[in-house]
């Protein structure tokens, strides 16, 4: 039971670090949140070691289709589209 907590609190360590440098680097939180995740499951199939993060997990599966919901929307709404005419 302590390695869900585990895992979950370096999913949500994650979150924490990729707003951060999202507000360093003025871009979109929900992006840096997309990439981040993705850069992190890379390197966790490239290490083998996507059973110590329960990538494979049915919760964690629906987790991540909650999340890719969320911040599919969140993504959405931070557009602007007055700003993007003027700049198009």
């Amino acid at each position: 039971m302590f390695e869900i907590y585990l895992i979950a609190a370096f999913w949500f360590l994650a979150s924490v670090l990729s707003t951060i440098i999202a507000n360093r680097v003025k871009i979109s939180m929900a992006l840096m949140e997309i990439v981040i995740g993705s850069v992190i499951g890379y390197f966790a199939f490239k290490l083998s070691s996507t059973e110590k993060l329960s990538l494979n997990a049915d919760w964690m599966k629906f987790l991540t289709g909650v999340a890719a919901i969320m911040l599919t929307f969140l993504t959405g709404s931070e557009l602007n589209p007055d700003s993007l005419k003027s700049k198009f």
